[in-house]
C-alpha cells in the first residue's frame, strides 16, 4: 500500500537504500518500486553486484526519479534478536548504485536531468554523461504509457532503454561530460551550451578551476587558467572582432599585467584594473607604422574601437 507523506514535502535525494523480500519485485515506501534481478541466487548475497530498477514517484504519481544499472547488495551489521513467540524474518539487504548506470531525476514542474556513466557506492564517481533538459510538453504522457501502476512498479528494462533514447532526442540545454567524484565533475570535462558556448578543460568540485578553453557565443576564444567558473590569472583571449589580449586575468576581467593588440594594428601594454587600462599607471601605444611609440597616462579612445566587456563569459542566451 502506498504510503502518504505531507503535502507539499520537498523532493528527497536519490537514494537506493531500500529494503526488498527475497522476491524479484516488491512495493517500497513513498510510491518508489524495486526490482532486482538476483539471476541464479536464492537471495542477494552481501557485497555482491546486481542490476537492478528503482523508480520514485510524487503525490501526484508523477516520477520523481528512476534509476537502473548495476548496484551492490549490502547487509546491517547488527544482531537481530528475536522473542521466542515471535519469528525472526531473514535480513533484508539495501542496494548501493555501484558500476555502470541511469539516472534520470525529474522537477514537478517538468525539467530533468539525465545522467549516464559510473558510480561507486551511491555517489557519480569515474566516466560520466549528465544532461540538463528544461520542461518538455506532453512529458507526462510519455511516462503514462509505461505504467502497470501509478508508480512505475511495471517498468521493464526494455521500456526503459526505449524511455531513455526517446528523451536524449530532446535537446538538452546544458551538458556536462568528462570525470566525476563525488557526484560532481572533477578533473578533465567538458561543458556544453545549447547556445554555442562551450568550455573544455579542467574541474575541481564541479567549477571550472585549473587550465581551460571557453568558446563563448559569439565566438571569442579565451585559453588559460580559470578559478571557480571566472577567468583568473593568466590567459589569452581571441575576440571576434580581431583584438587580442594576453595576461592576467581576475573574475573575468583584465587585472594586472597585458598586452592587447587591437584590430587596426594599435598596441597597448601595460596595467589593466577592472577590464580596462589603469589610467594612474604608464602604460604604452604602439601604431605599427610609427616607429618610435607614444607613452601616455589616458588611453586614446580610438585604440579602443570595438572593445569587448569580457563580463559575462557565456554571453546572452
Amino acid at each position: 500500500m502506498k504510503h502518504k507523506t505531507k503535502k507539499g514535502r520537498k523532493p528527497r535525494n536519490f537514494t537506493i537504500k531500500k529494503r526488498i523480500h527475497h522476491s524479484k519485485s516488491r512495493r517500497i515506501q513513498h510510491g518508489g518500486a524495486l526490482h532486482v534481478e538476483l539471476g541464479q541466487d536464492r537471495r542477494a548475497i552481501d557485497g555482491h553486484h546486481y542490476n537492478i530498477i528503482q523508480t520514485q514517484t510524487y503525490e501526484d504519481g508523477s516520477p520523481e526519479f528512476i534509476y537502473y544499472g548495476r548496484a551492490k547488495a549490502i547487509y546491517s551489521a547488527s544482531l537481530q534478536i528475536c522473542r521466542e513467540s515471535e519469528r525472526c524474518q531473514d535480513p533484508e539487504p539495501s542496494y548501493l548504485a555501484d558500476g555502470k548506470g541511469t539516472l534520470m531525476q525529474f522537477a514537478q514542474d517538468g525539467s530533468f536531468t539525465l545522467y549516464e556513466g559510473r558510480f561507486v557506492n551511491q555517489t557519480k564517481t569515474g566516466r560520466g554523461k549528465m544532461s540538463y533538459f528544461a520542461a518538455i510538453p506532453l512529458i507526462s504522457d510519455q511516462f503514462r504509457q509505461f505504467r502497470t501502476m501509478d508508480d512505475l512498479t511495471g517498468i521493464t528494462p526494455e521500456q526503459l532503454a526505449e524511455l531513455t533514447s526517446e528523451l536524449s532526442q530532446h535537446t538538452p540545454y546544458m551538458v556536462d561530460e568528462g570525470n566525476w567524484e563525488n557526484d560532481t565533475m572533477s578533473g578533465l570535462g567538458k561543458l556544453t551550451f545549447a547556445n554555442g558556448a562551450f568550455y573544455k578543460g579542467r574541474f575541481e568540485n564541479g567549477f571550472m578551476s585549473g587550465s581551460g578553453t571557453l568558446r563563448q557565443t559569439d565566438g571569442s576564444v579565451y585559453k588559460g587558467k580559470f578559478s571557480n567558473n571566472a577567468m583568473s590569472g593568466f590567459g589569452k583571449m581571441t575576440y571576434a572582432n580581431g583584438d587580442v589580449y594576453v595576461g592576467h586575468w581576475q573574475n573575468n576581467m583584465k587585472s594586472g599585467r597585458g598586452q592587447m593588440r587591437y584590430n587596426n594594428g594599435h598596441v597597448f601594454f601595460g596595467t589593466w584594473h577592472n577590464d580596462h587600462p589603469a589610467p594612474t599607471v604608464f602604460g604604452r601605444v604602439v601604431n605599427e607604422a610609427e616607429p618610435t611609440p607614444a607613452v601616455f597616462t589616458a588611453v586614446d579612445p580610438n585604440a579602443l574601437a570595438g572593445f569587448q566587456n569580457s563580463a559575462n563569459i557565456f554571453g546572452p542566451s
